[in-house]
């Protein structure tokens, strides 16, 4: 069984025209955002009661909708393009960020995997606790894209 450490994993945006670049969800153009620290990728679904009185004493249910959350602290740092892009989004309602959670680093040989998203910015907020570098709290959620929705990625590197 391989291993697989938090610090080997890997948060990218997609580097869209939204953002100066030229990527596309058919030919993404992954960035490292290299100034993460802890991170939680949450999916959760929710569940819809269907007990009836021919349930035999059971409480049944049925998958309902998904829900996905990435939250992550980040470095203040005005100058690094992925906290530009994720600032740029959380301001401009227009823009969205596209992400990949990835469990590895991308430019190396292998596949790796993880959640990827197109995701507005609910939460950007700056913590400023004496003594300790600038932190921002960041919460991403899933923007509507009928086209693309979440989903569970494969990157595959040769």
């Amino acid at each position: 069984m391989a291993n697989f450490l938090s610090e080997d994993a890997v948060l990218y945006f997609n580097n869209t025209a939204d953002h100066g670049g030229s990527g596309t969800y058919a030919s993404p153009a992954w960035v490292a955002i290299c100034n993460v620290k802890d991170l939680n990728a949450n999916m959760s679904k929710n569940e819809t009661d269907v007990t009836t009185r021919c349930s035999d004493g059971w409480s049944e249910f049925i998958e309902g909708l998904k829900d996905l959350t990435i939250e992550f602290g980040m470095l203040y740092d005005p100058s690094d393009a992925g906290f530009t892009a994720i600032k740029n989004s959380a301001f401009d309602n227009t823009k969205s960020v596209e992400i990949f959670v990835s469990d590895g680093d991308i430019t190396a040989s292998g596949s790796y995997y993880g959640f990827r998203a197109e995701c507005m910015v609910s939460q950007f907020s700056r913590g400023e606790t004496l003594g300790e570098h600038l932190m921002m709290d960041v919460n991403l959620r899933p923007k509507k894209n009928d086209d693309n929705p979440p989903q569970w990625w494969t990157e595959t590197t040769p």
